[in-house]
């Protein structure tokens, strides 16, 4: 109930955004937040959706045994509430870098970074498909709802795995069908809501519901599928893999 009630608050407003009279459609440039604009209100929202899904992501790291000492990546950080959950397990002789296209967002991580004293965490503004990454120089990444916005998510994870040590882990979250959410009783308004979202993600070359891609994506660049985490969605045709573990390793788990 809990869980139900914070869901409804967020999706409560986000109708008031999108319904908001200055709010207009606007061409996106390459370097834009995808879910404009970009306020203190966003942030605030990002922070509930944060709050929202940390059982479920602290089972995922759990899960991809991120330890004290690693060299984590946080792939498309947003403000970077995850990034400091990570900056926490790795402590001061870890590292943890934080990648985003967002100038404000970088700019809202690295004043937390100096607030909270936590210089372990560097911060960059970045296109997560293009970024170059030392081969090896990292113990493991997390992804969370990342490459359901970017066109060329093949070519992020391209970039990821090729960074991961031999053994490494990725782990992935991301919507299988972001248009099977639902409210009870139903309202035509929300309706209209999440499929004017799916469009505008499609229109700007992302794919709402690409969690189910996830697994192959995943293989063809080169990982080991090590579990697959359906908390409230599946697949059809997962794809699975047993081996030495010399490959990067993935945990994925679509919503």
């Amino acid at each position: 109930m809990h869980l139900l009630s914070l869901l409804m608050t967020e999706i409560n407003s986000l109708v008031i955004r999108i319904a908001a009279p200055q709010v207009r459609e606007v061409e996106m440039k390459n370097d834009e937040y995808v879910l404009r604009p970009l306020d203190q209100q966003e942030i605030n929202r990002l922070e509930l959706q944060h709050q929202v899904w940390k059982n479920e992501t602290d089972t995922v790291i759990r899960m991809a045994k991120f330890k004290a000492g690693d060299r984590l990546l946080d792939l498309g950080s947003g403000p970077g509430f995850l990034t400091w959950d990570l900056a926490k397990i790795v402590g001061p002789e870890g590292s943890v870098l934080a990648l985003e296209n967002s100038k404000e967002f970088i700019q809202h991580v690295l004043l937390e970074v100096k607030a909270q004293q936590m210089p372990w965490i560097r911060a960059e503004i970045a296109d997560v498909r293009t970024y170059d990454l030392e081969p090896s120089s990292l113990d493991g990444a997390i992804c969370r709802w990342v490459l359901m916005f970017i066109a060329g998510a093949d070519q992020a994870l391209a970039r990821v795995t090729h960074a991961l040590r031999p053994g490494g882990m990725i782990a992935v979250m991301e919507y299988t069908q972001f248009r099977s959410m639902s409210l009870w009783p139903r309202g035509a308004s929300f309706k209209r809501v999440y499929e004017a979202v799916h469009e505008f993600i499609a229109r700007n070359g992302g794919d709402a519901d690409i969690g189910g891609r996830v697994p192959a994506l995943l293989d063809q660049a080169g990982c080991e599928i090590v579990e697959l985490l359906c908390p409230y969605g599946g697949w059809a045709d997962p794809v699975r893999h047993s081996g030495s573990g010399s490959r990067p390793r993935a945990r994925t788990t679509p919503i």
